[in-house]
């Protein structure tokens, strides 16, 4: 949230500069932490099989 707002959309890392830890997660495992279940199954060109909650991601 602070990089995207004083990092100028994300350009910058603000965050480490004020001692914020660093996540390394991505957007599908954060919508799995909140309740959302996995979806249907997809195949999509270019990117592979994945399932829609991690496609998102």
């Amino acid at each position: 949230m602070v990089n995207s707002t004083a990092g100028i959309g994300g350009l910058l890392d603000v965050a480490t500069g004020l001692g914020l830890p660093v996540h390394d997660a991505d957007f599908g495992q954060t919508l799995y932490v909140y309740g959302l279940g996995p979806g249907p199954f997809l195949v999509l060109p270019l990117f592979g099989p994945s399932t829609m909650r991690d496609a998102t991601g």
